[in-house]
């Protein structure tokens, strides 16, 4: 988090200036690791994102915004084609 904590500080008009010229409302940020919160850089334009969070231990290890989507598998191996489809 340290890397990101100098840009940081413009991610904020970067989202008000997006806001202000968008032609479509949100990205899509896949989070492929989704325990707990989303991390820096994304979490501060969340107002411009759509998470789609994948997690298999759980929907109560996530701390999910209104916007998010919540997968309940892993990406990592030993994830199949067939559990992932069950999970959509």
């Amino acid at each position: 988090m340290i890397y990101w904590a100098f840009f940081s500080k413009f991610n904020k008009l970067l989202v008000k200036t997006y806001k202000d010229i968008a032609k479509f409302k949100n990205f899509f940020v896949v989070d492929g690791g989704a325990l707990g919160q989303l991390l820096e850089p994304f979490n501060v334009a969340r107002s411009v994102l759509i998470a789609i969070r994948f997690e298999p231990r759980g929907i109560d290890k996530v701390v999910m915004d209104n916007s998010d989507i919540y997968i309940n598998v892993g990406l990592g191996r030993g994830h199949n084609e067939e559990i992932i489809a069950e999970s959509i």
